[in-house]
């Protein structure tokens, strides 16, 4: 189970934020009530859920480097794919939320930090069928076990790159890659995930997606989120509890919302 400060972290965020009700941007109030309050039809996930399935019933065990932050569920190197499937794999309501913010970004090119089993990567093919999804994951065996299944659901244009985001995400990896949006899933650390921004804030366009997973994680996360929402390159920041989205936006004004999501378990 989450932790008791993980739990109490969750009503803060439900205190501070607010419905479409209390919003005055027009940005906002759309994102809010074509967005976030939408739902989304099992039929448009097939892919991920169906996967999701087969991964729950699973009696295989891998061997996990972790390179991130741990887990509040398990500490073991040997884990089962059914445990990770439920507690590491992107879950369902996180997943239809990231499904819906995706397809209204509509990114040609994704890059995902963090693939574990693939289940999120086919939530981001889901959303854009014809878009180009690379995504990065450090532990081998995870990132064999990821192109084995994204391979046999049928989705096409996924690459996963195997290999520790600090090496491969370099400015030149980036510069040629040109991603719209980036999904930072990966790495639940304090230092990594201000490194991992600044690199990619050094390059972002106005049209450029950052969204960052479990900023309220931690105390150490939620330092993160709150050096990235001070950063004068950010324009916007949306905290949904689950996910930090941060827009560089030229023409909007400098502004932090915590918008209500029940969609984050």
């Amino acid at each position: 189970m989450p932790s008791l400060s993980f739990i109490l972290r969750y009503f803060r965020y439900l205190h501070k934020s607010v419905t479409a009700h209390g919003l005055h941007s027009p940005y906002m109030y759309q994102l809010m009530t074509e967005v976030i309050e939408k739902s989304t039809s099992r039929q448009d996930v097939m892919l991920p859920e169906q996967l999701r399935k087969k991964l729950l019933a699973s009696k295989e065990k891998i061997q996990v480097t972790d390179l991130g932050g741990g887990s509040h569920f398990t500490r073991s190197d040997w884990r089962q794919l059914r445990l990770l499937a439920r507690y590491s794999g992107r879950r369902p309501g996180p997943g239809k939320l990231l499904f819906r913010l995706v397809k209204h970004f509509n990114p040609d090119v994704v890059l995902e930090l963090g693939t574990s089993l693939g289940i999120g990567s086919l939530y981001l093919k889901a959303a854009l069928p014809s878009a180009r999804i690379v995504t990065i994951e450090g532990c081998p065996n995870i990132a064999r076990l990821a192109r084995r299944n994204i391979s046999e659901s049928g989705a096409s244009d996924v690459e996963v790159i195997e290999g520790a985001f600090d090496i491969v995400l370099t400015s030149d990896f980036i510069k040629r890659l040109n991603p719209r949006m980036i999904l930072f899933d990966g790495n639940h650390r304090k230092a990594p995930t201000i490194d991992f921004f600044n690199r990619l804030a050094d390059v972002a366009t106005s049209e450029t997606v950052l969204i960052f997973d479990d900023i309220h994680w931690s105390e150490e996360m939620e330092e993160a989120w709150e050096s990235i929402k001070a950063d004068e390159r950010v324009r916007v920041t949306i905290d949904l509890f689950i996910f930090g989205v941060v827009l560089f936006r030229k023409e909007m004004s400098k502004q932090h919302f915590v918008l209500r999501n029940w969609d984050c378990f």
